[in-house]
């Protein structure tokens, strides 16, 4: 079985000066060498608890920048008056495979969540696949382009909530966000709750 790696992207912050390095892509094969059967386990495995989302901050108005094809990420940024765009790259130029992500946004209680004429940027692959008060779900194949969508929360300043799929598994680490004076390069938990700084 191959396993593929993503490259984090070089994200450049408007006004303050923070890079994120890019990764070299990279597979990781298992060793084809036979081994030994592990033993049976003697007592069956213990469950974790569902870790809490983790509340962030994010900056209001402030925008991001990243090369297409360098870095698979999923960048959020809140404009205000309750619009949100979130925005996504892939490391399609050094891996030559693309990026399906599966986005679910899901707003805080007492709060509705529509997306303005279900518009998508980039390629037909892309596609909301709910889009209901209470979440909305985009599944995005991004490659070498930058893939884009907004949305809007009312009331405006409202949280969101944001789970990441990338390639059918769980990746927090790809998300980027500003916060008040800092640049958010991956999320503490999956999903993650963004809370605007300002309506």
């Amino acid at each position: 079985m191959v396993m593929r790696l993503h490259s984090l992207p070089s994200v450049a912050l408007a006004g303050l000066a923070f890079l994120v390095p890019v990764l070299g892509a990279c597979w990781v094969e298992p060793d084809p060498v036979a081994t030994a059967p592990s033993p049976a386990p003697t007592a069956a495995p213990t469950q974790t608890a569902p870790v809490e989302p983790a509340r962030m901050a994010i900056a209001t108005g402030e925008t991001l920048a990243s090369e297409p094809g360098k870095g698979a990420g999923v960048f959020v940024e809140y404009q205000g008056a309750g619009q949100w765009k979130i925005w996504t790259t892939c490391d399609t130029l050094y891996s030559s495979a693309p990026c399906l992500y599966r986005l679910t946004m899901t707003p805080e209680a007492g709060a509705r969540i529509t997306a303005p004429g279900m518009g998508l940027d980039g390629a037909s692959d892309n596609q909301f696949t709910s889009s209901r008060e209470s979440e909305l779900q985009v599944i995005l194949m991004t490659t070498s382009e930058l893939d884009s969508f907004t949305l809007q929360l009312d009331p405006p300043g409202s949280a969101l909530q944001l789970h990441t799929v990338l390639d059918g598994a769980e990746d927090g680490r790809v998300v980027f966000w500003v916060g008040p004076e800092v640049l958010h390069t991956g999320a503490p938990t999956n999903p993650v709750i963004l809370a605007p700084t300002q309506p």
